[in-house]
């Protein structure tokens, strides 16, 4: 069985796999990126402060109600950088 922990860094999100005996088994840098419910656009770099896809016009974040204080996105996707993941696989023992 296995733990995750997310913390959060400068450059993004991080997190932490952590096995049964407490040992780390993956620790790498992650992204969040919100997505369009559609999936045909991601709010992203210039596109971060759209409230509603240029594709299709759907709005990015579920509508408002009672318990909600905070805006909650419709979809969310996790991007892992690729260097960090290509250092690691390639790193001296």
């Amino acid at each position: 069985m296995f733990k995750v922990f997310f913390t959060k860094r400068k450059q993004g999100y991080h997190f932490t796999l952590i096995d049964q005996k407490g040992d780390a088994l993956l620790g790498l840098p992650y992204h969040t990126i919100d997505v369009c419910k559609n999936n045909c656009m991601l709010f992203w770099k210039e596109d971060k402060k759209e409230d509603q896809c240029r594709i299709c016009g759907a709005q990015r974040w579920k509508p408002k109600d009672n318990r909600r204080r905070t805006k909650v996105q419709y979809i969310r996707m996790w991007y892992l950088p690729i260097g960090d993941r290509l250092k690691r696989m390639y790193q001296s023992h």
